[in-house]
């Protein structure tokens, strides 16, 4: 995977995460779920073309990717892709966004080489703030259990 870290240290998550791995020997459901709660996010970053509302300590600011430059948008006509999503002429960058999961983590990005400048330019990998509260109803979920 094409290294763009996110680490969001957010204290009441990590306090939860705790309680539960004392809980349980098996945390590893409970990160598939969370890593594929955090690919949805990105889907809609995708969708909405956007940075949305980043999770406090993302470097990345929120809002609407920056416009196509000239050159791209010349491209994408005579390959008639114009105007199109943004990231998505082939479907092959979203396509590419998976979960890496353990017992004790969660890590999600792309294989692909290019990605990584273009998340420079348009921030796609990115948590949002509803992500978080998301991670925390899944966590306590299976306190509950």
């Amino acid at each position: 995977m094409i290294n763009i870290a996110a680490e969001v240290d957010i204290q009441s998550i990590r306090e939860a995460l705790g309680k539960l791995q004392r809980k349980t020997s098996n945390m590893r459901p409970i990160m598939d779920e969370i890593g594929q709660t955090i690919i949805n996010s990105i889907e809609q970053n995708f969708a909405q073309e956007s940075a949305r509302q980043p999770a406090a300590g993302m470097k990345e600011k929120g809002g609407a990717w920056k416009s196509l430059n000239p050159k791209t948008i010349d491209m994408r006509r005579r390959k008639g892709k114009y105007p199109g999503k943004m990231l998505q002429v082939s479907g092959q960058l979203i396509a590419s966004i998976q979960a890496k999961t353990s017992n004790v983590d969660v890590q999600v990005g792309t294989n692909k080489s290019y990605a990584k400048v273009q998340h420079e330019n348009r921030p796609f990998l990115v948590i949002q703030a509803t992500d978080l509260a998301e991670i925390e109803k899944i966590i306590e979920k299976h306190l509950k259990k």
